[in-house]
């Protein structure tokens, strides 16, 4: 293009070249002026909008975003580079970055973990807690497999295959605690033993009871069976001697008899006559048993000739035990002059404790009293 007057230098132009208000918007191509091409710091508050200034001082918006985007994170309900439903999962936070809907579901309500399948999220939810908790089920130790207790493991509870053991290796006591305490069979229809707190012990054989304590000792029911014995025994009451025994006379002189009629032995305390265990009754005249066990009995009894052939017979109980003459009497003595007779006989019988016995005549009959004698000990 040709110029009119003198060539311009080929140098940049300047702001200096430029008038004052000589350039407006219509002179600018679109676009054509970039970020780049404005300096740094270039730009003052005076050269923009005052609506710009504006938003600037109330910092609702910033460079480079939408409206909506500024009002979004004023409000801070969502992130850049994020969708709205990821932004309502953060805001609820029921969800997190990268995890499926059901996973964000589980962690909010913890009840699955990282890394682990479904069954032991379920596990670990359902066990129980290191500081306690209840237990809803049972807890099943095979054989050998101990419930241990204690710092030193003094307390093991365990079954052996063929036992089931509770050990207590440590210094102190095992102690079971209850008011009342009882040992029962696995089916728990017969009782062994019961420990009532401030009253009895009692021990049982085949659900009846057999010991039990006392306030003042203990209780044997039924027979009580001992291999030895120590001591003197002279501490001992209310037991039956082994030897019990008793030797009464009667005090008459002669006397008839009727049948079935007691003989008075009235004397059990002078001469040869003893009771070693008060167990003989002068005035009914009948020995009563201090004890179970195996007796002997005898009697003599002085009869007149005239009754040799009657009998007499022990009673017990007041039922007759026939010892009549001519099966166990012994004709012992023969008075010469009067030919009178000694009736005599020997008898072993069981007897009951309470047993009571007697002698009896068997028929009508003479005997002289204070010639007459029985008597009769436990053998066993």
């Amino acid at each position: 293009m040709p110029y009119i007057g003198k060539q311009p230098a080929n140098v940049p132009v300047t702001a200096d070249d430029i008038p004052a208000n000589s350039i407006d918007a219509s002179k600018i191509i679109d676009g054509a002026i970039t970020i780049a091409d404005i300096a740094d710091d270039a730009v003052t508050a005076d050269k923009l909008a005052n609506s710009i200034n504006t938003a600037i001082a109330a910092n609702t918006a910033k460079t480079g975003i939408t409206s909506s985007q500024a009002s979004a994170i004023t409000a801070n309900t969502a992130k850049t580079g994020i969708t709205s439903s990821q932004t309502s999962a953060i805001t609820a936070n029921t969800a997190k970055t990268g995890i499926t809907s059901s996973q964000a579901s589980a962690i909010t309500a913890n009840t699955a973990k990282t890394g682990i399948t479904s069954s032991q999220a379920t596990a670990i939810s359902a066990a129980l807690p290191k500081a306690g908790g209840t237990m809803t089920g049972h807890i099943y130790h095979q054989d050998n497999v101990k419930g241990i207790y204690g710092g030193g493991s003094d307390l093991q509870i365990y079954h052996d295959t063929n036992h089931s053991r509770i050990a207590d290796t440590g210094t102190g006591d095992l102690i079971l605690s209850g008011n009342i305490v009882a040992v029962q069979n696995a089916g728990h229809s017969e009782t062994m033993a019961k420990f009532n707190e401030n009253g009895d012990v009692k021990l049982y054989h085949n659900d009846a009871l057999k010991i039990a304590t006392t306030a003042a000792g203990a209780t044997v029911t039924g027979a009580l069976t001992a291999t030895s014995f120590a001591g003197s025994g002279a501490a001992l009451t209310g037991l039956a001697a082994g030897s019990a025994g008793f030797s009464a006379r009667a005090t008459s002189a002669w006397n008839s008899l009727t049948n079935n009629q007691l003989i008075a032995f009235n004397n059990d305390s002078t001469g040869d006559s003893f009771d070693t265990d008060s167990c003989y009754n002068t005035s009914t005249y009948e020995f009563t048993a201090p004890a179970t066990g195996l007796y002997m009995f005898w009697y003599g009894i002085y009869t007149a000739q005239n009754d040799v052939a009657n009998g007499f017979g022990l009673l017990i109980n007041d039922s007759e035990l026939d010892f009549q003459h001519d099966a166990f009497n012994i004709i012992s003595y023969h008075e010469s002059t009067t030919n009178d007779h000694m009736q005599t006989a020997t008898v072993v019988v069981p007897l009951s404790s309470g047993d009571e016995v007697s002698v009896c005549s068997m028929s009508t009959s003479d005997y002289y009293g204070a010639h007459s004698q029985w008597g009769g000990c436990r053998l066993a």
